[in-house]
């Protein structure tokens, strides 16, 4: 016995040095390898020092205590437990301090960063003036009732629309260029991330909505750990962050992780869209998964970060309803003319050679703009969920950064121009476009889900789908071309070319295999903010309550109303409910406001168990 303990110690010592060594040279830069090899070869000595030479010591007292008494035996192996939890201690805070340094690296980093962007930003506001002959008049589509409205996105057309004078044209240039030489100054990075988690920005309502999302996150039994970012003027969320996360093996972190307090106190503003690239930034994790607060998984997720085509790439964007509206003035910023640039694609379809459906290539008067090379990619982007690794798209992050903080002065306008859901959308693609780096976008259309109410059907959320699947869709689809047009350049055109024979066949056909599942639901319109839903008796017909998700079979059999409503009751409703600070703001101790909330949550919460059965059986 105890020979046994003494080996397991040795092995577990050796095990840690092991992996400590295995995780430098993983995680290293070549030419950063020697001095952070010394660091940590200085702190694992530090940490295994005394133990190796505790147990060769030890050594000697076994071979000279064959023939001692049994109690000597007894007291040996009560000093080796002792040792042993004197080791899960020290390898307790071998960790913490392994956690401390990869923070007070980020801080120092992400301090230069800060500086830069203050120093580099762009003077003033967009007026947001649009041309009176802007053909944007709404949301272009990409679906095929759509193609009508397609010679819209021309880049004349596009010109057209946000005006932006010659002054502040050249100081937008300027700006946008001194923050690029600004990055390449810093040089490389530190060691700053480790590990793989879900990242999910809370604050306000936003709070209790993350903590529904973490709930389904366990009950689908996934075990990537979650990190969730409280905004500066939302901190206070005091039982969330320290006793109700923490039993979902989930945390808040804070501003504070990211830049040190005196930059915090520097009249930083950081506020909406903003708080989503630095929540990602944030995060100690490598290898991200940002999910908005109302963005529910709907199957397991635990293998996403080793994958294709996240494995190569490191980087997974969604797509929205609409097609690409940026405008031409953001490529006049980055110094980049695409005037002269070739066709490489057709909407969704960069696969099929462009000489197959185009006579002249550079023919950009009748040509969509976001089809040449050099543009953003169609279609938009949906930001409710994003994959990121945070060592390989780093420039991406630090640019997308740039994008958000200056984007409700300049780039959210000049990226989106009139569209749905301007925001952060496109500022991360944006960035990974301009450094040339790798990612991919999943083809599948996004799904709807709602129901029929007297006034029309009402859509409650949007399906997002698994991107392994689609990219092994994109691999079909790839193949198949490649079989079907062997040469890049077509002799002629084929009239019998639709763009929608690439998505339709591969992506939208039920029947297809793979079948593309649903891998999440952003329950947007309305959130599961159970206030508004009582204020508004909503989610209710002629007094009744009625189910607002209705594709069943697209839900993994996973009823998310029904969980929701029990969590909001386990959460809000019982003796002593969990205290969310925005739900104290707004209800404070009104005890009759509090029970009319609560029968609301009850009584949707039985209504959903009743009829459990019916559509999930």
């Amino acid at each position: 016995m105890v020979s046994n303990r003494r080996f397991s110690k040795l092995f577990k010592v050796s095990l840690v040095l092991v992996a400590v060594l295995t995780f430098v040279i993983l995680r290293h830069h070549k030419d950063e390898t020697a001095k952070v090899l010394q660091n940590y070869t200085d702190a694992v000595s530090s940490y295994i020092g005394d133990s190796i030479g505790s147990l060769t010591g030890s050594s000697t007292d076994t071979a000279s205590s064959s023939s001692s008494t049994t109690t000597n035996d007894d007291n040996k192996e009560t000093q080796l437990e002792d040792a042993d939890d004197d080791d899960d201690d020290d390898e307790l805070n071998f960790v913490q301090m392994e956690e401390k340094r990869l923070r007070e690296n980020m801080k120092t980093f992400y301090s230069k960063v800060y500086d830069l962007l203050r120093s580099a930003g762009p003077e003033g506001t967009s007026d947001r003036k649009y041309g009176q002959d802007c053909p944007l008049d709404s949301d272009i589509g990409q679906r095929k009732n759509d193609v009508h409205k397609w010679n819209v996105l021309t880049q004349d057309n596009l010109s057209k629309c946000l005006q932006i004078d010659e002054e502040s044209l050249a100081m937008l240039k300027n700006s946008h260029r001194k923050y690029i030489d600004g990055l390449k100054e810093l040089g490389s990075s530190p060691d700053m991330y480790s590990g793989d988690g879900i990242v999910l920005v809370a604050g306000g309502k936003f709070s209790l909505l993350s903590t529904l999302v973490i709930k389904t996150i366990r009950n689908l039994k996934i075990n990537l750990p979650i990190e969730v970012f409280i905004p500066p003027m939302d901190e206070g969320d005091d039982e969330l962050c320290n006793t109700l996360l923490p039993k979902y093996n989930a945390k808040c972190i804070f501003l504070s992780d990211f830049l040190p307090e005196d930059k915090i106190n520097e009249d930083i503003k950081i506020d909406g869209y903003q708080t989503k690239v630095v929540a990602i930034a944030a995060s100690s994790f490598k290898n991200v998964l940002l999910l908005d607060a109302d963005n529910y998984p709907i199957k397991n997720i635990d293998d996403i970060f080793y994958s294709e085509p996240y494995s190569s790439r490191g980087l997974i964007f969604w797509p929205d309803y609409w097609r690409r509206s940026t405008s031409p003035s953001y490529y006049d910023i980055l110094d980049r003319d695409i005037s002269q640039n070739e066709r490489v694609r057709n909407n969704l379809d960069d696969i099929t050679p462009p000489s197959v459906y185009t006579e002249d290539l550079k023919n950009h008067k009748d040509i969509p703009m976001h089809d040449f090379e050099g543009t953003l990619p169609d279609v938009s982007t949906e930001s409710g969920q994003l994959m990121i690794n945070k060592e390989k798209h780093l420039k991406s992050l630090l640019l997308a950064m740039y994008y958000n903080m200056y984007g409700p002065n300049w780039y959210y306008p000049i990226l989106t121009q009139k569209a749905s859901g301007e925001g952060d959308k496109e500022t991360f693609i944006a960035g990974a476009n301009f450094f040339n780096l790798p990612f991919y976008q999943v083809k599948k259309h996004v799904g709807t889900d709602g129901y029929t109410r007297p006034g029309g059907y009402r859509g409650v959320a949007m399906f997002q789908h698994d991107f392994i699947q689609d990219y092994t869709a994109y691999e079909n689809a790839k193949t198949f071309i490649e079989k079907k047009y062997p040469n890049t350049k077509q002799d002629k055109i084929d009239k019998e070319y639709s763009p929608f024979d690439f998505t339709d066949k591969f992506f939208e056909d039920e029947h297809a295999d793979p079948v593309i599942d649903v891998m999440f639901v952003h329950a947007h319109l309305p959130k599961f903010e159970p206030v508004a839903l009582w204020e508004e008796n909503d989610l209710m017909q002629d007094g009744s309550h009625v189910r607002s998700y209705t594709k069943y079979d697209k839900l993994n059999h996973y009823d998310l109303e029904m969980e929701n409503f029990k969590a909001l009751e386990e959460l809000l409703c019982l003796e002593k409910p969990f205290e969310f600070k925005y739900l104290k703001d707004k209800l404070s101790d009104d005890k009759e406001k509090w029970q009319g909330l609560c029968k609301y949550i009850k009584d949707r919460h039985i209504f959903m168990e009743k009829t459990h059965e019916e559509h999930f059986s």
